[in-house]
């Protein structure tokens, strides 16, 4: 199986060689390493840390040559927030950035939830209070609920993290 994985990275190597503008060569190494750190970095023979800023260029590259993805922006946005340590500055701007491209109020408000979270992660409640106030879509209540259920718990350990 990693004989496969190798193989189908090694295959979109050469295929970006061949065609060094086509996106989805670059989302295709980005989406597999970013999904599978461990076996990427053995397959390039670097650390995690290593393979998962390649799948960041990847990623970067792969919205370069088509910038007006939403869901290519959704998932560098994703990435940033979940590398170790989480660069939340870098996917707050492309969560903000991606807005542009939003089809509809759902991709829009999708975006206000995704950036209330990195809000929360950067102790920014009243940002993420306001993002979440920005969804109504009654299939994102569950979601809002939850976010602000977390904002609360957050704040109050942020508040006794001060207080010592």
């Amino acid at each position: 199986a990693n004989d496969d994985f190798s193989a189908t990275l090694s295959s979109y190597a050469h295929a970006i060689e061949l065609e060094p503008d086509n996106w989805n060569f670059h989302y295709q190494i980005a989406s597999i390493s970013f999904n599978n750190l461990s076996r990427a970095a053995e397959h390039f023979s670097e650390t995690q840390d290593q393979a998962a800023d390649r799948a960041i260029l990847h990623y970067r590259l792969a919205l370069q040559h088509n910038p007006s993805n939403f869901e290519l922006a959704g998932e560098l946005a994703f990435a940033y927030a979940h590398l170790a340590p989480p660069d939340l500055a870098r996917s707050m701007a492309v969560w903000e950035r991606s807005m542009r491209y939003a089809r509809d109020e759902r991709d829009r408000e999708s975006v206000y939830l995704s950036m209330a979270q990195i809000s929360i992660d950067s102790e920014q409640f009243e940002a993420a209070r306001e993002q979440v106030a920005l969804s109504s879509l009654s299939s994102f209540r569950g979601q809002r609920s939850l976010l602000l259920k977390r904002i609360e718990a957050a704040e109050k350990k942020s508040k006794q993290r001060r207080d010592g």
